[in-house]
């Protein structure tokens, strides 16, 4: 039996040594040990923005309605277990989801990754003959057949499963299909893997859809405001639809009513069903703009739909930002779809429980609020999608421009386009930007680097601020760096999820000597 330690060692040298040949080397692993994944059910979501917050929502639905509830995601902010969870009605409050309750424990992990290593050694002649050269998994492969094991261990009612990277051949679209397939925020992101055009990054998402399910899609042009390109990448998915025979439903801003609670979060006031955008033959659709929707059948073909009396209400949810509100309105009408065909839930007991777990939700680095007053927020925004999503909550919240920004990026994010779209959207220059290196040692993009990229194109002085400059080792002194000459302002660290682990544990070591003085 492999130690944590050893299981992580075959795993972290994937990283190197492993090279993704498409998913005919996972369906042989999964074959090898009897197609685990055949006994399961799967809600599946790709997207360029969104996936986890929106996954968490379904799974805390599931986990509330008595559901044993697998969780697949990536990547994680602090623990490695976060990439595998199994929440239930036990476990799926805040506070335990905060401490870790739900997820994979180490000893389980390493017994998985080391029966995953036997099947890998088992079927390698055979691949490597297939592919006329030497094979090695790589390291999302090792991963997903290891919570796929896991989960059908387990016996788990559900699993939320949330791709790595794009979707046609990313390793989670092994499964053979999906009850519920959602596609959340699309937008211009690794293009490098994707595609350079919308409609070609819209096609490699809409790959895990599959004869079978039901289809939620994120209004891709909320997401996207180009009219041309989210019209022709809207195309691509409605054409996947089609040959796919499935029903596709988009929420749009105007399914819903958001009312903004400051740093409490959110409330949504659902007021119309998702537009169908295409219904196969004999398949009920969603009934649009009516208060009151019919309950479905149980003996209603797969693949069709229906939403609970009474779905159309308000509900609270402990996130912030507009851009939460239409995730969190995907993953409702998803939710309430799934609960109401998979479970023997009457349509009261679907709404209430929908109404009693958001309230709970729990996502680490997503606006999370680490302190009120005054505000120190921690958000994962790394790409420009992401930016302008935070930008236009900090506008709201009024503290955007009066803020301190602690920011580290990656290489190949456009972090100056970032920072660029960043204030446009706040409207103002921040008093201060303190530079930080992400322990990402490939790809960081150095602090001092990130400063200059910064300055020398004098973002700040056009937008009417005289912003100070700092380059910091690590979190620790960023805080060190507010706390001397800035501690009444508020504070908003992002750039790279990377960076939010760190940030998150020196915080919560910045509070403890605080609290000591």
């Amino acid at each position: 039996m492999w130690t944590y330690e050893e299981a992580m060692q075959y795993l972290n040298q994937s990283l190197v040594f492993g090279r993704k040949k498409g998913l005919y080397p996972m369906r042989q692993l999964l074959n090898y040990f009897g197609n685990p994944d055949h006994n399961l059910r799967f809600i599946h979501l790709a997207g360029t923005n969104g996936k986890g917050s929106t996954a968490m929502a379904l799974a805390v639905m599931c986990a509330a309605a008595g559901l044993k509830t697998g969780l697949y995601t990536s990547p994680y902010v602090e623990r490695f277990s976060e990439r595998i969870r199994c929440l239930c009605k036990e476990n799926y409050m805040a506070a335990q989801v905060q401490r870790g309750d739900g997820e994979i424990d180490k000893e389980s992990l390493a017994r998985l990754l080391a029966k995953v290593k036997t099947g890998v050694e088992a079927i390698t002649p055979a691949i490597s003959a297939y592919y006329g050269e030497k094979w090695q998994p790589s390291y999302f492969e090792i991963l997903t057949v290891s919570a796929i094991l896991y989960y059908a261990e387990l016996h788990c009612d559900v699993v939320v499963w949330e791709t790595g990277l794009g979707g046609e051949f990313d390793s989670t679209n092994v499964i053979e299909r999906a009850e519920i397939t959602i596609l959340t925020a699309l937008n211009y992101d690794h293009c490098e893997y994707l595609g350079n055009t919308l409609a070609e990054i819209a096609a490699a998402k809409a790959g895990i859809i599959k004869p079978g399910t039901t289809v939620f899609l994120y209004d891709i042009l909320t997401a996207c405001p180009d009219p041309v390109a989210a019209g022709e990448a809207l195309r691509v998915v409605m054409d996947k639809c089609q040959a796919c025979k499935v029903p596709l439903y988009v929420i749009k801003p105007g399914d819903f009513a958001v009312c903004e609670r400051g740093l409490d979060g959110i409330e949504i006031d659902l007021r119309q069903a998702p537009t169908c955008l295409y219904k196969p033959a004999g398949c009920s659709s969603l009934p649009t703009g009516s208060p009151s929707i019919p309950t479905g059948s149980p003996s209603m073909p797969t693949g069709c739909s229906s939403l609970p009396t009474g779905v159309m209400r308000k509900y609270f949810i402990p996130l912030i930002g507009q851009h939460q509100a239409m995730n969190m309105a995907v993953a409702i009408f998803a939710g309430a779809t799934f609960l109401r065909q998979q479970t023997n839930f009457t349509d009261a007991q679907t709404v209430s429980t929908i109404v009693a777990a958001l309230p709970e939700l729990y996502w680490p680095a997503r606006l999370e609020v680490l302190q009120k007053k005054p505000p120190v927020l921690l958000d994962g925004a790394h790409n420009v999608q992401g930016a302008t999503a935070l930008g236009a909550a900090l506008h709201d919240l009024g503290i955007g421009h009066a803020a301190i920004w602690v920011c580290g990026f990656v290489r190949g994010k456009n972090h100056v386009e970032m920072v660029r779209h960043l204030i446009d959207t706040v409207g103002r220059a921040p008093l201060a930007i303190i530079c930080l290196t992400p322990p990402e040692p490939k790809r960081a993009v150095p602090a001092m680097e990130l400063r200059q990229d910064l300055t020398k194109l004098n973002l700040f002085a056009s937008a009417g601020g005289d912003t100070a400059f700092f380059v910091a080792a690590d979190p620790a002194e960023a805080l060190s760096i507010w706390q001397r000459d800035y501690a009444t302002a508020p504070l908003v660290a992002f750039g790279s999820l990377y960076l939010a682990g760190p940030f998150k544990q020196a915080w919560r070591k910045f509070q403890e000597t605080r609290n000591n003085e």
